[in-house]
């Protein structure tokens, strides 16, 4: 279980070792950026004051109130990437762009409108169920360049500090990429007899999955005053991640510039299935027709995660004829629990008469205040949960929309603003938004769109060598998503 962890959580101490899995997967399963209506997506997710769209159920559920009639809606979507990546301290400057296109349906539900007979103050009792995609992780990039060091560095420090087991040290020793000094009780490279030497580097890193929430939302109109709501959210979660890395000697010739050392290949292939649970709290108050402000908390959702996982390697060295050694490590299995952060949110909306609205959102959660839970390893979760409160942040995302009605056609706009969720690091994820709508008698349509960018800075290994650079890698991710929400009341 140590050297899991190990594999797991070296290299923390730098923020920008984005591919490290124990911070990576809190960041991921935490952070939501989608939303599942077109309407909401145009106003850059900030819809929660004003209410009435679904997207409340899993923002502020109280919004679920304010439905006047039942309806019923479906919102497919087409996310447009580009990802550019460029190896860093390397002998040739330049990204390598990959594009994606994907088909996904992140929105799917229904809302029932009751209205209680006989004299009280519950104008509407509400309920709503359907599908809420909050996260999706489809993205594809991949970078090549020469520099120096190897990633058989890292396994040499693996096998010399930890000993070679059944995973990454047994693989490599398996692919014959290292021989054993049992005199010294030591584990030598070939880069070791020519460590200044450049190697010729690429990789692709292949990511899908998203994580889709169940709700089952409650909504009470309490005198046309105050909304109050509730949603019970069950998260999906799959991810599947799929990196072939290899390194090449450059020099000319079966000799090269490193003695034996002709190319290697590592194949990793991991997936992560899983199912939660957490609970939306949300209340609006409704100051006149025009002013309204929502507050909603979200309660930490428990998760139990699965990984899957297998690794291969394939070595070719020259001695007196080519040599290709092969190692593969076992299928790994490892089940965990995490614990994401609470999160609270304040919503504000004005209605400017029939001509249209604006909106606002802030909401607040910190990531360090995550947390992992491994049953049978005490020790390890204690190590593992000090990493995440020592190099997760704290967050505040907020969000801005606006409105235009002319009649039945509406013009939407807003933008989003995420920063990122390591201690140190200054990326953030600017969204900028833009929609239209039509309104007809008994059905409704709503186009959506975003752009957003990000800069991140991966690593796809770590070393702590002197004289050695880190293998970084610059990644600018250029998202556009395009949805369709296509509604009907009924």
């Amino acid at each position: 279980m140590k050297k899991f962890l190990l594999t797991y959580f070296l290299g923390v101490g730098c923020w920008w070792v984005a591919n490290t899995q124990g911070l990576d997967d809190i960041v991921r399963y935490s952070f939501q950026s989608d939303v599942s209506s077109a309407r909401a997506l145009s106003v850059g997710g900030s819809l929660n004051s004003l209410g009435a769209d679904f997207s409340c159920t899993s923002g502020n559920p109280a919004g679920i109130a304010l439905f006047r009639g039942n309806e019923l809606l479906l919102s497919p979507s087409f996310n447009l990437q580009k990802v550019g990546a460029e190896l860093l301290n390397t002998d040739i400057q330049g990204e390598t762009f990959t594009n994606q296109t994907k088909f996904t349906l992140p929105g799917f539900g229904m809302v029932f409108v009751s209205q209680p007979r006989g004299r009280n103050k519950i104008e509407a009792f509400n309920f709503a169920l359907g599908f809420n995609q909050l996260s999706n992780f489809n993205q594809q990039f991949r970078y090549s360049g020469s520099s120096k060091g190897s990633i058989m560095q890292w396994y040499q420090n693996l096998a010399n500090n930890f000993g070679v087991d059944h995973f990454d040290a047994g693989m490599a020793s398996d692919a014959q990429s290292m021989i054993y000094y049992e005199n010294e009780d030591y584990y030598g490279i070939d880069y070791d007899e020519a460590p200044d030497e450049l190697i010729f580097k690429s990789q692709e890193v292949i990511t899908s999955g998203s994580v889709n929430e169940f709700v089952l939302s409650f909504g009470a109109n309490v005198n046309e005053k105050i909304m109050l709501g509730a949603t019970m959210g069950i998260p999906f979660i799959t991810f599947n991640r799929f990196k072939t890395y290899s390194e090449e000697d450059p020099g000319e010739g079966l000799d090269g510039n490193i003695p034996y050392f002709q190319n290697l290949v590592v194949r990793e292939n991991l997936t992560t299935t899983g199912l939660g649970i957490n609970l939306k709290l949300g209340m609006i108050f409704r100051f006149s027709q025009a002013l309204r402000f929502g507050v909603a908390f979200h309660s930490p959702t428990v998760l139990n995660l699965e990984d899957t996982y297998r690794n291969s390697m394939e070595y070719t060295y020259l001695d007196g004829d080519l040599i290709t050694g092969e190692g593969t490590t076992p299928d790994g299995l490892f089940s965990y629990s995490m614990v994401t952060p609470w999160k609270v949110m304040a919503d504000f909306g004005y209605i400017i008469g029939k001509s249209g609205f604006i909106t606002a959102q802030i909401m607040y959660l910190n990531y360090g205040n995550s947390r992992f839970k491994f049953a049978d390893f005490p020790q390890d979760e204690l190590t593992a949960n000090a990493e995440i409160k020592d190099f997760l942040n704290q967050a505040i995302n907020l969000k801005f929309g606006g409105e235009i009605a002319i009649e039945n056609f509406r013009v939407r706009g807003g933008v989003s603003f995420f920063p990122s969720a390591y201690l140190g690091d200054v990326t953030q994820t600017l969204g900028i938004h833009f929609g239209l709508g039509y309104r007809f008698s008994k059905f409704y349509i709503d186009l959506g769109y975003r752009n957003t960018s990000n800069n991140q800075r991966y690593a796809p290994y770590y070393l702590d060598l002197p004289d050695v650079p880190q293998p970084l890698v610059d990644k600018n991710d250029q998202s556009n998503l395009l949805m369709f929400t296509l509604g009907s009341r009924f």
